[in-house]
């Protein structure tokens, strides 16, 4: 870690501890009267969580003078006077999106970059596009404002001295910007945090009580575990320490993840029947083994398992519907839901002519699985199993089988960094190899993934459900261990959105 690196981070960090503040001040006052705000909150008409350092910082209105980025965006957002930016609130705006809202994104965005980015990551290059940005983004955020404040806080606090250590040291305790649930009401807050308690308390429960139903001692598990591998490889460091639970805790500790990547590679010790149609695919509506509901969980697993009706999992279920829940644990359950998406759009591309949009989005672990290669210099010669998930296309089977048939031209055209494996049903999944040293390159990355998806809209000739823009996610397919399932055509129906399908031309 060189000691420039490490002052490009410090000197970021300042522009994001002393003028992105202010910035964002100027901003509220022109929209929202400080004072007209202090008269709702001493009247209880607003009914944003407030963090204890937030409901302090309103005890001072009319005063905002060290109202967070956060805070400013909170409230700002809360009073509905900013246009929503053309990429939706949370997302990247494109160059070309230069409304004020647009600004405070890159604003929440930039800060947040600065949070998260290593110091070695922070190259000389880098430094000067971020300077760049945010010079361009000052200089619009002044003509909104009619002034040039921001743009001269700017050259200021740029020119200033810093104490290196104490910044890199103070930017350790930041964290980062997050709305997941700032805007939701309170009944709706109250039914997702008990729907997240269900997934995250009971349907552990069931997949531990499906293990344990089998007979096979835990330890007896965690040895073949640990003698496999292949297996114990593609486990990360948090799954590697539940396996080692195995011979204290039982199965009491095994997550939900890593419950189906044992049970789907360790059949003989735990025999559940599996799905209608194997590991990985989703159910339908007909197919009732008990394999088919871990994924759509019913009271059949109850009937499998011989547990009363007073106390089996859908009691559980029930008693999470109707518990009284206080307002600290409510918190508790959906900042941890949000710690679990935390899914962030990093970048898009246009497909076809008249063109439409596809808001790429990557989570946690895809994430995981780039910090690994970054750790291990081994694999950055391999590849890494993703998956991509591209919603408001046909995912008839026809469909499917036709993206599978065309798996060989795909990738006779793709470049030897994308290796095409299989397509599945569930909005369309796809399944791909990619090499190591492209997933490390962020510009390279993003360059053949929109390459390869264009490429498969073009040769598939898929049929988009949406008018101008949708969005994929990828993510890490390590759990799949192995090549997808590829079903056979059946007959399939859909209804349209509007009673029209609508094919890419590209």
């Amino acid at each position: 870690m060189s000691t420039a690196s490490k002052e490009r981070q410090a000197r970021l960090y300042n522009i994001v501890k002393k003028l992105f503040p202010k910035v964002m001040q100027q901003i509220f006052k022109e929209c929202v009267s400080p004072r007209g705000l202090q008269g709702k909150y001493k009247q209880k008409f607003i009914t944003i969580d407030f963090t204890e350092n937030e409901i302090s910082l309103m005890e001072t209105l009319p005063n905002i003078d060290d109202f967070t980025i956060e805070l400013c965006y909170k409230i700002l957002r809360y009073e509905n006077v900013l246009q929503e930016p053309s990429c939706k609130w949370g997302n990247v705006p494109h160059d070309t999106e230069v409304e004020i809202g647009d600004d405070i994104q890159r604003i929440l965005n930039a800060t947040n970059d600065v949070i998260n980015r290593k110091s070695e990551e922070i190259s000389e290059l880098y430094y000067e596009e971020f300077q760049n940005r945010t010079q361009q983004v000052l200089k619009r955020v002044d003509e909104y404002l009619l002034q040039d404040t921001c743009l001269q806080l700017y050259q200021t606090i740029h020119s200033s001295d810093i104490n290196i250590s104490g910044m890199l040291q103070e930017l350790t305790l930041m964290q980062e910007i997050n709305d997941a649930t700032i805007y939701i009401s309170p009944l709706d807050k109250n039914r997702c945090a008990k729907c997240s308690m269900v997934v995250m308390e009971v349907f552990p429960m069931i997949m531990q009580g499906l293990m344990a139903q089998t007979g096979t001692p835990a330890k007896t598990l965690y040895t073949d575990i640990m003698g496999n591998y292949p297996f114990r490889r593609k486990l990360n460091k948090i799954e590697l320490d539940m396996v080692d639970t195995l011979m204290t805790d039982e199965y009491t500790k095994i997550d939900v993840s890593l419950s189906y990547k044992i049970i789907v590679n360790f059949v003989k010790l735990l025999p559940i029947p599996p799905p209608s149609r194997q590991w990985g695919s989703n159910p339908n509506n007909i197919e009732l083994k008990i394999g088919d509901d871990i994924e759509p969980v019913g009271e059949r697993i109850d009937a499998y398992m011989n547990k009363p009706k007073n106390n089996g999992y859908a009691h559980e279920v029930e008693q999470c519907k109707t518990c009284v829940l206080d307002p600290a644990t409510e918190k508790k359950l959906l900042d941890a839901r949000a710690d679990i998406e935390q899914l962030k759009e990093k970048f898009r591309f246009v497909i076809g002519n008249p063109g439409k949009e596809i808001h790429i989005f990557i989570g946690k672990s895809t994430e995981a699985a780039i910090e690994k290669i970054r750790a291990e210099e081994d694999l950055k010669e391999g590849y890494t199993q993703m998956k991509i998930i591209i919603h408001e296309v046909d995912d008839s089977e026809d469909v499917v089988h036709r993206i599978n048939s065309l798996k060989e031209d795909l990738n006779h055209v793709n470049s030897e960094n994308i290796f095409f494996k299989g397509a599945e049903k569930g909005s369309i999944i796809l399944f791909i190899d990619v090499k190591n040293k492209v997933v490390l390159n962020d510009g390279l990355f993003q360059s053949e993934v929109s390459n390869f998806i264009q490429k498969l809209f073009k040769f598939c000739k898929l049929t988009c459900y949406f008018r101008t823009q949708t969005y994929a996610v990828i993510a890490s397919a390590a759990e799949e261990f192995g090549e997808p399932k590829i079903n056979l055509p059946e007959k399939s129906h859909r209804n349209m959105l509007d009673g029209k399908q609508r094919t890419c031309g590209c």
